[in-house]
C-alpha cells in the first residue's frame, strides 16, 4: 500500500492485515509515547477504594480520613458534558437568499436527526 492511498481501499484480501498492521501501530504509539502509562494511572486512581479510616501520629492518636476525589470529580465532569444536547445552528457563510434558506434547511434536517432519529439518546 502506497503511503498516500487510503487504508480501507486495499483490496479485500489485504485489509485484515492493513489492520491488524494499524492496530499494532497504534499500540505501539500508545507505549512509546507515554499515553499507556498515563491511562493505567488514571485507570488505577479511578477505581482505587473509595474512602478510608486510617489511625496516624506516634501513637495513632489522630484519625485520617482519605476518599476517592478524583472518581467523584470524573463523574461530575461526564454528567454536565452528557446533560444537555448539542445546540447546532447551522449559518449562512453568505448573507445571499440561497445560502439562508440552507442554513434553515440545515437546521431542520438536524432537528429531525436528532429528534426522530433518536441520536439524541445515542449522543447522551
Amino acid at each position: 500500500m502506497s503511503s498516500n492511498q487510503y487504508f480501507a481501499a486495499v483490496p479485500t484480501d489485504e485489509i485484515a492485515q492493513e489492520i491488524l498492521k494499524r492496530v499494532e501501530d497504534y499500540r505501539t504509539y500508545v507505549k512509546d509515547s507515554g499515553i499507556l502509562r498515563q491511562l493505567r494511572a488514571s485507570y488505577r486512581t479511578y477505581y482505587t477504594k473509595s474512602s478510608a479510616i486510617e489511625d496516624v501520629g506516634q501513637v495513632g492518636e489522630f484519625a485520617s480520613l482519605s476518599s476517592n476525589e478524583y472518581a467523584n470529580l470524573v463523574r461530575n465532569v461526564k454528567s454536565m458534558v452528557a446533560s444537555s444536547k448539542p445546540a447546532w445552528d447551522a449559518k449562512a457563510a453568505n448573507s445571499d437568499s440561497k445560502s439562508l434558506q440552507s442554513a434553515q434547511l440545515s437546521n431542520a434536517i438536524l432537528e429531525y436527526v436528532m429528534t426522530d432519529k433518536r441520536c439524541e439518546t445515542n449522543l447522551l
